[in-house]
């Protein structure tokens, strides 16, 4: 008689063991001991340069969408909640309208079922969705956009604790001084604006670089279990969540009321087009990050982010009038050295190496009974070294 698979998730491979009758590749099998997955474009040319165009476009549509939208908060459309949930309304319809109409070379449904684990990794993605953007667009209103992309800048250090809490993961030297360069210099730039104060504008944007780094790490543990998800998936799953929780914030806050009345003054066509072109770079926005995620890792991802926050403090200048004294641009500057500093080190092959020792999740019947704070993301370290290849091999 056939031997019945064992559903209990305890007897789970670790990441890169081949599994019978899986058909993988070695070289799909050494991928995935480095902690890629197989729709990994690692390795080509093109793979290469498809990784950096995303990179790119990355990069400028952040920065455009930013400035938009700290010109919107700053009187055209002091929406800030209903700019999130339109946004999420919108990702969503074209998401729905892309899966139905793309080609199954580029898109394919998913052929299994989410488990309780993976839709507690999706709700985690959607608060810090709503944590990350909402509390951002917010803060705009209160701060300058500098001092609100100085703040988040903390994001790189707030991964660091969630990897610490969740995946055991270890700093060396260059990468814990970087962070206290980091740090260093989010005080100082922070601490000697002119329109910094410990108040509203200051717990949301701390809120919101708390909620990207959730973003990060929830988002690298679903497509790392799961690796044929599509990132269309997940723009569609996250966004129901923040609009439920965005339409009740800005009810609260007023925005229907601000929404009103930017409609007397601005017209109803320029608020539906403002809404149009935020919820389009949104959406393809969330599919360019899902994408450099999926294809990379979700340290190269904050990684890159690292950059961005140097760019668009940089174009904050250009494009609005920023007041600044010379201790903010002196921590400026030592938080932009933190950053690529810390870039560095993310990226160095001994930073890399203590993703290969991750294992996969193992899943009981009952996945939230385990009184262990990291029963979210089991790892051990030790067996999951006998099924890490040669550092020398041809494949790394």
């Amino acid at each position: 008689m056939a031997p019945q698979p064992d559903c209990s998730g305890q007897n789970e491979p670790l990441l890169g063991e081949h599994r019978s009758g899986s058909g993988m590749s070695p070289k799909i099998q050494a991928g995935l001991r480095r902690g890629e997955t197989p729709e990994s474009p690692r390795g080509g040319k093109a793979s290469t340069s498809a990784v950096v165009v995303l990179i790119i476009v990355f990069l400028c549509s952040d920065s455009a969408i930013t400035i938009l939208l700290k010109w919107l908060m700053d009187g055209p459309l002091r929406t800030p909640a209903l700019m999130t949930v339109v946004s999420q309304a919108l990702s969503f319809i074209m998401g729905l309208v892309a899966t139905g109409c793309l080609p199954s070379s580029i898109y394919k449904a998913p052929e299994f079922a989410f488990d309780a684990q993976d839709w507690f990794a999706v709700v985690v993605l959607s608060l810090g969705y709503c944590m990350n953007v909402g509390c951002r667009n917010i803060a705009f209103i209160y701060f300058s956009l500098a001092l609100v992309q100085l703040i988040r800048g903390l994001i790189p250090l707030i991964v660091w604790v969630l990897s610490s809490y969740f995946l055991h993961r270890r700093l060396n030297k260059w990468q814990l001084m970087s962070l206290f360069i980091l740090v260093c210099g989010i005080c100082l730039g922070a601490g000697g604006s002119a329109d910094f104060s410990i108040g509203p504008g200051f717990a949301l944007a701390l809120c919101s670089a708390t909620g990207s780094a959730i973003m990060i790490v929830s988002s690298g543990f679903l497509v790392l279990r799961r690796p044929s998800v599509n990132v269309l998936d997940i723009v569609i799953l996250q966004a129901p969540i923040p609009m439920v929780i965005m339409s009740i914030v800005g009810y609260f806050i007023g925005d229907f009321q601000r929404l009103e009345e930017s409609i007397n003054l601005e017209g109803l066509s320029f608020v539906v087009g403002i809404f149009v072109l935020v919820g389009t770079m949104a959406f393809f926005f969330n599919v360019i990050v899902y994408l450099i995620i999926k294809w990379t890792s979700s340290i190269y991802y904050s990684v890159a982010g690292g950059f961005r926050y140097c760019l668009i403090m940089a174009l904050s200048y250009v494009f609005f009038n920023q007041s600044s004294n010379v201790l903010e641009i002196c921590g400026i500057v030592i938080a932009c050295i933190g950053f690529l500093s810390n870039s560095m080190a993310e990226m160095s092959p001994n930073s890399r190496k203590y993703a290969k020792s991750i294992r996969p999740p193992s899943f009981s019947p009952h996945p939230f009974s385990s009184s262990s704070p990291s029963a979210f993301i089991d790892t051990d370290i030790e067996s999951a070294q006998h099924s890490i290849i040669d550092p020398s091999s041809p494949d790394q």
